[in-house]
């Protein structure tokens, strides 16, 4: 007998197949994320990972707490910092403090015979 495998039946598949590559793409990210802290112990970042190899959602909702924590703590640590120094976030000197613009040495400025750095008899003549 013929197994019925009904369109619905299809569309289900196919839906559980993009949620588990979705699942998958965000285990992945979170890892990456959790990974480029340098804040987090060498052995927590096992544990992820043993997590989320051995039990996958167990193992992303143990990643998503530690993100979440993560996240928290840096915008504590920001938040401290912006109140501590008020300038943090300049990312040079102020407009007042800045030195004024040099000219470059091109394009030659206007009326000049040649470029800077090139002698005046190497230039070729059209005529």
């Amino acid at each position: 007998m013929l197994a019925v495998y009904s369109s619905g039946d299809v569309a289900r598949t196919i839906l559980i197949f993009f949620l588990w590559i979705a699942f998958i793409g965000a285990g992945i990210w979170l890892v990456i994320k959790v990974f480029r802290n340098r804040d987090v112990p060498v052995w927590a970042k096992a544990l992820l990972v043993v997590c989320v190899v051995l039990l996958p959602p167990a193992g992303f909702l143990v990643g998503l707490a530690m993100w979440f924590t993560m996240r928290s703590r840096s915008r504590a640590a920001e938040a401290e910092t912006h109140d501590a120094i008020p300038e943090a976030n300049s990312y040079g000197p102020a407009a007042s403090d800045a030195l004024p613009a040099r000219p470059l040495p091109f394009p030659p400025h206007p009326g000049s015979a040649s470029a800077p750095g090139v002698p005046e008899g190497s230039e070729e003549e059209s005529g």
